[in-house]
């Protein structure tokens, strides 16, 4: 039923978002977050691994993996910031590199020397990351990341270990953790829709260092990693000068934070510091609120969903209702671009019998069928209204996109404006 749907309807992010779900849960291991009915583990129950999984399971991990592939168009789910090959795909593919873009004759028989077909390669390339701006979407990748570092930490570091181990265990997580919310972010989620989810979701993981710098030893001791804390520190602050320059629901909430954040820090020359800090952002804090106000009154991103039909499903465009002959089938095209005769014989005359001999009944029939006609024509024509003012909005929102009030760089402009188009045409994906 999934797969049926996500193939007639790929582009739809809020389904592929409850697959994506779905298929986490499935192949949670005991013990991790996801699995639903499992009872309380023994104590002496082993860490979840790689090898722990069913066939079942990798098969839903491969599905998993794809969606956030194609979707995103992200290759890498180890937090490695590597094998994370699909936009580079997709230049080499559009600049001659192989495939079809690159003008190679792409039959049946013509493979690539590991038997993957270069067309569907190149296909797969230019249409990764359609799902990009969808915030959700990232944060289950983030999640599928962290999963995956934990059971590849639990075997290189096992949690029974402690001492030296248990920080290599932690640090080897945080830093794919990191990496993992830093792709998010780069690639669509620092300014997609719901960004603020994204963001969030880093500060809070972030500010849960303080908790891993420090640790109990087996004899009551505490020991506290002062440099994991000063770099939990230095990581907070550039989060949030990075952040305040977006336009994101709960700017205000994260101003405050940042606010009291740098006129916390202790030290000699920190309230100096701190000022001038404060006093730096605070323009661009003001000009990203302004945006957003501006941006929610032109195009009501608060009621995206409703306003703009995001991650709805892509149908095809309205058309006239088909008016069905006398008889049944009159009104369709014949073979010679004609119109063929109703069934039931020649419309009879008023009050009087038709040359079919139905008499009066075929002129009930006839009013009966102008009816649902008109019906059907005032629903076509309300259906035409709702998809014209959709697409209306959607085309105010992307000229508005384009001309730049954020002030952002070229660069940025485009992957902005790119994001704008890949939730417009996945609205629209059924449309000529």
């Amino acid at each position: 039923c999934h797969g049926s749907l996500l193939s007639n309807f790929p582009y739809s992010a809020s389904y592929v978002v409850s697959m994506a779900e779905m298929l986490l849960g499935q192949t949670a291991l005991p013990g991790e977050e996801g699995l639903v009915g499992m009872p309380s583990l023994p104590a002496n129950f082993p860490p979840p691994h790689e090898g722990m999984l069913t066939e079942r399971q990798k098969r839903c991990q491969d599905k998993l993996e794809r969606i956030f592939t194609v979707g995103l168009g992200v290759a890498d789910l180890d937090g490695t910031g590597k094998g994370d090959g699909i936009a580079a795909g997709a230049s080499a593919a559009g600049s001659g590199g192989s495939g079809a873009a690159g003008g190679k004759d792409n039959n049946d028989d013509d493979v690539d020397d590991d038997g993957v077909d270069p067309f569907a390669k190149s296909t797969t390339d230019l249409i990764g990351g359609i799902l990009s701006p969808s915030a959700e979407l990232w944060l289950l990748h983030v999640k599928c990341v962290t999963r995956r570092a934990t059971r590849t930490a639990n075997v290189a570091h096992p949690p029974s270990a402690g001492g030296a181990s248990a920080s290599a265990r932690a640090e080897c997580i945080r830093d794919r953790t990191t990496t993992a919310y830093e792709t998010a972010l780069a690639r669509g989620g620092a300014f997609c829709l719901n960004n603020h989810l994204v963001w969030s979701g880093h500060l809070t993981f972030v500010k849960g260092w303080e908790g891993q710098a420090t640790t109990s030893a087996p004899d009551g001791s505490i020991t506290t990693d002062h440099a994991l804390l000063q770099k939990r520190l230095s990581h907070l602050r550039r989060l949030y000068q990075r952040l305040v320059g977006h336009p994101m629901t709960g700017l205000d909430m994260h101003w405050t934070e940042y606010e009291n954040y740098e006129k916390n820090q202790g030290g000699a020359g920190a309230e100096q510091l701190a000022a001038a800090l404060i006093a730096e952002h605070q323009p661009r804090y003001q000009h990203a609120r302004s945006v957003y106000l501006e941006r929610n009154r032109i195009c009501d991103l608060r009621n995206a969903q409703t306003s703009l039909g995001v991650g709805r499903l892509a149908v095809p465009p309205v058309e006239p209702p088909r008016r069905r002959g006398k008889g049944g089938v009159g009104g369709m095209a014949d073979a010679d671009g004609g119109k063929v005769a109703g069934l039931a014989g020649a419309v009879p005359k008023k009050g009087g019998a038709g040359e079919d001999g139905t008499g009066g009944a075929v002129g009930a029939g006839g009013a009966a069928d102008d009816d649902d006609a008109a019906d059907k024509m005032a629903q076509h024509e309300t259906n035409l209204e709702e998809e014209l003012t959709l697409l209306s909005r959607w085309t105010t929102r992307v000229s508005y996109e384009r001309t730049n009030p954020e002030r952002l760089a070229a660069g940025d402009l485009t992957r902005r404006v790119r994001s704008i188009y890949k939730e417009f045409v996945s609205c629209f994906a059924r449309h000529p």
